[in-house]
C-alpha cells in the first residue's frame, strides 16, 4: 500500500520573507534584460496617455472656461443625491459582478503556476496587485469625478475627485472580499432584491413619486460635502484594510481562473471569433447553467430554434431580470431627456439605444449557441438567412414583456417617446443578431492604412466588434432623441426595421457561406 503524499511542510517566517525578497530580485532582474519589451511597452502607454489626456485636458478647460452652467444642470440639482447614490449603487455592483469572474486582482498566470504552489506565504505576493488596483482603480474614480463636475458645471471640483477617487478603492475592496470568499456568490444572490429595491426606491425619489428617500440622503449630506467625505473615508479605509488582510487565503483555482479571464479580456479584442468574449464573461469560471426547468423536446422540426432559446433562457433565469432593469434605464433615459437642449437629447438618445442593446443581448443566447460554430446553422431545419431571424423571435417576446415596466413609465412621464422606444424593439433584437453572427473577422482588416495617428488595423478591428451597437444607434437614437417630426420619426423606424432584418439575413446567410 503506498501512502498518501503529505502536503510541503510550511518554511518558518524568516525563511518565507527571504524566499519573497529573492523571487522579487528575480522579477527585477528579469524585467531588466527584457529592456526592449519594456520600452515598447512604455512608448505605447506614453503615447496613449498623451493622446487621450490632451483630448481630456482640451474638453475639460472648455467646460470649466463656460460663464455659466448648462442649462439642464438646474434641473439635475435637486436630484443630485439620488443620482449619486445610484452612481455609487451601480459601481459596487459591476465591480461585484466583476469580482465574479475576473477581479482586481490582476495576477499573472505564470506566477499562479510557479509561484503560488511553493510555501511561500501569498499575501507579500498579492498585496502589491492589489494596492496597484486600489490606486488605478483610484485615478480612474478620482477622473470620473472630475468630468461628472465639469458637465454639470460645479464648482466643487476637489469634493468631486475625492468622492470618485474613494469609490473607485471601495469598489476594489469589494472586488477582493468577493474573490477572497467565492461562497459569498450565495449571499450575493440573497443581496440582489434588495439592490434593485434600493436602485427602485432611488428611481422614485428621483422622479418625485415618493419623498423618503430623498430626505434620508438630505439628512445624511446636513454635514456638508466635507463632513459625508469624511465619513466615507472612514468606510472605504476600514474596508480597504479589511480586504487586504485575508488575500493570503485566496484559493489557487480562484487565482488561476482570474488570472485566465485578466489574460484572455487583454487579448480578446484581437480574436476573430465573433462570440468568444460575451460567452467568457456570462459564464465565467465554474459555472454551469441550471438545468431544474425543461420543456419537452417540440414535436414538429419548425420549432425546434424557438424551443432551443426557450431552454436557453430558463437555463439563464437572470437574463431576464437584467433585461427589465436595462430597459427601464432606457426609459430613464428617455423621459431624462424630453424637453432638454438638443444636444442632451441626442446624448440621452444614444445612451438609450446603448442600453436596449443591452437588455436585448443577454437574451440572445441561442444565437449565441448557433453563431458559436458555423455547421450548426447547417443542420437546423431551416435556410440559414430564416434560421437567423427565428433565433430573434423568443428574444423579443422576452424582451416585449421586460420593457413593458419601464415603456409604461416612459408613456406616463413623456407620452409618444414611450411607444416609440416599444417599436424599436424588433429593430433592436435585429441588430443584435446581425452583430451575433458576423462571423470570422475578414483578414482584410487587419491591413489598415497609415495615418497620422498611426495604422488604422486596430479601430477596424474595434469597429467589426461593434457593428451590432452601432448599427442599433444609427437605427434607433434619431427616433429616440424627439428631434424628428411624428411621420418622419415613424418612417425611419419602420425603414431601420426593416433594414436591420435584411441585413441580419444576409450575415445569416454569409455566415454559413451560401
Amino acid at each position: 500500500m503506498i501512502p498518501a503524499p503529505h502536503p510541503a511542510p510550511s518554511p518558518p517566517p524568516v525563511a518565507a520573507v527571504e524566499a519573497v525578497r529573492h523571487l522579487r530580485r528575480a522579477r527585477r532582474a528579469a524585467r531588466g534584460r527584457s529592456a526592449e519589451s519594456r520600452a515598447t511597452s512604455v512608448y505605447i502607454a506614453v503615447f496613449t496617455a498623451l493622446m487621450a489626456g490632451m483630448s481630456f485636458l482640451s474638453w475639460l478647460d472648455s467646460a470649466l472656461a463656460a460663464p455659466e452652467p448648462p442649462a439642464w444642470a438646474g434641473r439635475v440639482a435637486p436630484v443630485l443625491p439620488e443620482l449619486v447614490a445610484l452612481a455609487v449603487l451601480a459601481v459596487v455592483w459591476l465591480s461585484v459582478r466583476d469580482a465574479l469572474v475576473r477581479g482586481p486582482i490582476a495576477v499573472e498566470r505564470p506566477m499562479v503556476d510557479w509561484l503560488l504552489v511553493l510555501p511561500v506565504p501569498r499575501r507579500p505576493l498579492l498585496r502589491p496587485l492589489l494596492l496597484r488596483a486600489y490606486a488605478v482603480r483610484g485615478a480612474a474614480g478620482g477622473l470620473s469625478g472630475l468630468a461628472a463636475a465639469a458637465v454639470i458645471g460645479s464648482v466643487a471640483l476637489v469634493p468631486a475627485i475625492l468622492a470618485g477617487g474613494l469609490v473607485g478603492v471601495g469598489s476594489a475592496a469589494v472586488g477582493a472580499a468577493v474573490v477572497r470568499f467565492p461562497e459569498g456568490t450565495r449571499v450575493l444572490a440573497w443581496l440582489t432584491p434588495f439592490a434593485l429595491a434600493a436602485s427602485a426606491l432611488l428611481f422614485a425619489s428621483a422622479l418625485g413619486l415618493w419623498d423618503a428617500p430623498a430626505a434620508a440622503l438630505s439628512a445624511l449630506a446636513a454635514s456638508g460635502p466635507w463632513g459625508v467625505l469624511g465619513l466615507a473615508a472612514a468606510v472605504v479605509a476600514a474596508a480597504a484594510v479589511a480586504a487586504e488582510r485575508p488575500i493570503g487565503g485566496i484559493p489557487a483555482d480562484a487565482l488561476r481562473s482570474r488570472a485566465d479571464m485578466h489574460a484572455a479580456l487583454r487579448y480578446g479584442v484581437w480574436l476573430n471569433e465573433p462570440t468568444w468574449g460575451h460567452d467568457m464573461l456570462r459564464e465565467g469560471p465554474g459555472r454551469a447553467p441550471s438545468t431544474r426547468l425543461r420543456l419537452p423536446p417540440p414535436s414538429r422540426p419548425g420549432a425546434l430554434v424557438f424551443w432551443r432559446d426557450a431552454t436557453g433562457l430558463l437555463r439563464n433565469p437572470a437574463a431576464p431580470v437584467r433585461s427589465a432593469v436595462t430597459a427601464a434605464l432606457a426609459a430613464v433615459a428617455v423621459a431624462a431627456g424630453a424637453g432638454a437642449d438638443p444636444a442632451i437629447r441626442a446624448g440621452a438618445a444614444v445612451a438609450a439605444a446603448l442600453l436596449l442593446y443591452a437588455a436585448a443581448r443577454p437574451l440572445l443566447v441561442g444565437a449565441d449557441y448557433t453563431a458559436a460554430v458555423p455547421q450548426r446553422l447547417l443542420l437546423l431545419p431551416h435556410r440559414p438567412p430564416v434560421a437567423v431571424l427565428l433565433h430573434g423571435g423568443v428574444p423579443l417576446a422576452v424582451l416585449l414583456l421586460a420593457a413593458a415596466p419601464g415603456v409604461a413609465a416612459a408613456l406616463l412621464l413623456v407620452g409618444p417617446p414611450g411607444l416609440v422606444l416599444a417599436a424599436l424593439l424588433p429593430a433592436v433584437v435585429a441588430g443584435a443578431l446581425g452583430g451575433t453572427f458576423r462571423g470570422r473577422l475578414p483578414a482584410h482588416l487587419w491591413t489598415g492604412y497609415e495615418s497620422p495617428m498611426g495604422n488604422t488595423a486596430p479601430f477596424q478591428v474595434l469597429m467589426w466588434h461593434l457593428q451590432g451597437p452601432a448599427a442599433i444607434v444609427l437605427a434607433a437614437a434619431p427616433p429616440l432623441s424627439g428631434l424628428l417630426s411624428g411621420p418622419v420619426a415613424a418612417a425611419w423606424g419602420v425603414a431601420s426595421t426593416a433594414l436591420l432584418v435584411a441585413w441580419a439575413a444576409r450575415k445569416g446567410k454569409v455566415f454559413a457561406g451560401r
